[in-house]
């Protein structure tokens, strides 16, 4: 099952990625001062994922492909990783739509 996985950094900051079931990394999030901030996030990226209007997609001058997740504010909660093309773009983006909503939050020690 896809989760986010919510991790400490070495300076005391928080940050979430969303992992599938192979572990992948599909969406990492900003870095957060605070444990209570990096949950509202993952609340907004559950909130948001389901809308297809809420996916920025870019690409970089390498031919490199990657898409932004937007709260329904228009703020950016997530950012994906790097992709060789854009369907496999595209499949992230689908999997993030069809799972996130119902993902659970597993923090790491």
């Amino acid at each position: 099952m896809n989760k986010f996985v919510m991790e400490r950094n070495v300076i005391d900051h928080y940050r979430f990625t969303f992992r599938n079931d192979m572990d992948q990394k599909l969406l990492h999030g900003h870095s957060f001062h605070n444990k209570a901030n990096c949950l509202q996030a993952i609340s907004q990226a559950r909130a948001s994922a389901a809308n297809p209007d809420c996916y920025l997609r870019r690409g970089t001058e390498q031919k490199r492909y990657y898409f932004i997740l937007l709260s329904e504010k228009g703020i950016s909660v997530g950012v994906s990783n790097l992709y060789k093309g854009t369907s496999e773009m595209e499949r992230a983006i689908t999997e993030v739509m069809q799972t996130a909503e119902a993902a659970q939050v597993v923090p790491t020690h």
